[in-house]
């Protein structure tokens, strides 16, 4: 398989070869995961969704402190059949975004039961300002699923002010208890970069914040949470700190490397830990 996606990652490139922006594959790895596997990803029983219907919900990915790429969650209507066409849907995401010169990056591509045997689809993919890079998008999702009203219905379409959508960029704020308690199965989250000694920046490592509507207990789940978190984020976690945010409920901080790259992970990890909260659905840490 690995071979076959060189392959086909070479003959994208020789297709497009003659393009002023050649299209940046930056994996081949392909996640494909069936809620009947022993590895169930929490979160993931979303709200049961019509046939031939999809919801999206779309986001940023930063690259840098400069640009940043879409993200994309799209929950879709149609059978996962044991993740038989989650190549082919890769595959034309590719294509399209080589005909259109912009960056799909594969590495993010995940193709998921949802839990209820339909299809959850997330990636990144297209310069975060370029419409026309989002319409792309939306026409592979056509072209793979015809039955479904992508265009007509302006699903997964985002609107030009990249600050109205729900991701968290690097060099956010840091949460705070000065606007009062969170309500109670909710949570907040941002992110921020970590400096290194003498003010310098530590380009690879990031601080994830949390604060989590559950009570804190005197921190009787702390260690479980800290196990969690180290268990299913790459590369784990350091830092760690599990505190009561003033009111009772909890205030977590840790640190990841790279968490532009990983935002699913860590919500994954954080829906495990508080199944009750929608971490991965509401895309609450980006």
């Amino acid at each position: 398989m690995i071979n076959f996606m060189l392959t086909f990652a070479i003959a994208l490139i020789g297709i497009t070869g003659s393009l002023a922006a050649p299209v940046a594959v930056t994996s081949t790895n392909i996640t494909t995961i069936n809620a009947r596997d022993d590895y169930q990803l929490p979160g993931l029983s979303l709200e049961p969704i019509e046939a031939d219907n999809a919801k999206c919900s779309v986001g940023v990915l930063m690259n840098d402190d400069t640009s940043a790429t879409r993200s994309y969650n799209v929950h879709i209507g149609r059978p996962y059949a044991e993740g038989s066409g989650c190549e082919y849907i890769r595959d034309t995401i590719a294509q399209k975004a080589s005909d259109g010169a912009f960056e799909f990056k594969s590495g993010t591509y995940k193709c998921l039961d949802d839990g209820s045997g339909n299809t959850f689809l997330t990636f990144a993919a297209g310069d975060v300002f370029n419409l026309e890079n989002n319409a792309d998008v939306i026409d592979a999702l056509q072209q793979r699923y015809p039955m479904i009203p992508f265009k007509d219905n302006g699903i997964c379409r985002f609107e030009s002010n990249p600050g109205r959508t729900r991701s968290i960029p690097i060099n956010s704020h840091t949460l705070t208890t000065r606007d009062g308690p969170i309500d109670h199965n909710t949570a907040l989250c941002s992110y921020s970069r970590v400096s290194g000694t003498g003010g310098s920046l530590d380009l690879g490592m990031d601080k994830c914040e949390a604060r989590v509507g559950r009570d804190y207990i005197n921190g009787a789940g702390c260690a479980p949470i800290r196990q969690t978190l180290q268990s299913l984020i790459p590369d784990g976690i350091s830092a760690y700190s599990c505190v009561d945010d003033g009111y009772g409920y909890t205030q977590l901080a840790f640190n990841v490397w790279n968490a532009r790259a990983i935002y699913y992970d860590i919500n994954t990890a954080l829906q495990k830990a508080y199944q009750d909260i929608p971490f991965i659905h509401d895309h609450i840490c980006g």
